[in-house]
């Protein structure tokens, strides 16, 4: 994959060593957060979903809507 400085500059460390790695054949999945200053923000009364609590790939995508 090729990125310029700009789009690497914006890049999630972890994710970049992911990318930088990737031989082209590979299928990475990543959640990308768009809001305020490009931050997560976490609310504590909600713990984050995992895929195990769900039946299926397609069940754990709609409960991340």
């Amino acid at each position: 994959m090729n990125l310029n400085d700009n789009q690497i500059a914006k890049i999630d460390p972890l994710l970049e060593a992911v990318i930088m790695r990737a031989q082209g054949d590979e299928v990475i999945r990543t959640i990308v957060s768009l809001g305020a200053e490009n931050q997560i923000k976490k609310d504590a009364s909600h713990p984050p979903l995992e895929l195990k609590q769900f039946s299926s790939n397609e069940a754990y995508r709609q409960a991340l809507y």
